[in-house]
């Protein structure tokens, strides 16, 4: 078993598509899929949207497959919804590709050019999800490493939104030397206090921390 991430510029056919019908928006990413229906073709999940500049989610005019179902932060450009994405008739067949014995991770990230993914799973069905990602597009970036399972007995511990925190604050850098981004710019960007970012930070890392140093894991 091992986790594989890629990235893939997206053909003419795929990058047109999105910028004539979704062209709202610089960055998607996925954060969770709470529903998938492949026999109707549409999926259910939350995204942190960051819009084109000079959008505002009023003024959109969304394409007929993407809607956005209700909204739980915004903080200028950017915003966290519940969105239901349904795959255009003509893109349906695509589905099969995702029918395979991996574990999709998120978040997914989107822009209009490009699409980066990661999923685990054993080395046949990996290479299904490269021969996938050739597809769609030109391969950019391919890594391979071993699957480790330790942290998915910590993540169960936090509630959502300690998560969601620590999430963003492990992939906007705020834990590498030097920090990327500071407690003020990460609370700024999710939409909450500084005061109230540190105090969900503070919860998951002491969870993390105490069941780590139990010998739970």
């Amino acid at each position: 078993m091992r986790k594989l991430t890629v990235s893939v510029t997206l053909n003419a056919v795929f990058a047109g598509f999105i910028r004539v019908t979704a062209g709202f928006y610089e960055k998607i990413e996925v954060l969770e899929i709470l529903r998938e229906d492949t026999a109707k073709g549409y999926s259910l999940g939350i995204a942190r949207i960051l819009l084109t500049e000079g959008q505002s989610l009023d003024k959109v005019r969304f394409p007929s497959h993407f809607r956005i179902l209700d909204t739980f932060e915004s903080g200028g450009r950017e915003h966290i919804c519940l969105v239901k994405v349904s795959m255009p008739p003509q893109f349906r067949s695509l589905l099969h590709w995702t029918d395979v014995d991996v574990v999709w991770e998120r978040p997914l990230h989107f822009t209009q050019e490009s699409i980066t993914f990661s999923c685990t799973g054993p080395e046949p069905a990996l290479e299904k999800v490269v021969q996938f990602a050739r597809f769609i597009g030109t391969v950019t970036s391919v890594a391979y490493v071993a699957a480790d399972y330790r942290g998915y007995r910590i993540l169960p511990q936090l509630t959502e939104r300690e998560r969601f925190v620590l999430m963003a604050a492990i992939g906007d850098g705020y834990y590498e030397y030097p920090r990327r981004i500071s407690a003020t710019e990460l609370a700024e960007k999710l939409g909450y206090s500084k005061s109230t970012l540190i105090e969900y930070l503070r919860k998951a890392e002491n969870k993390v921390i105490t069941t780590t140093c139990s010998g739970e894991l």
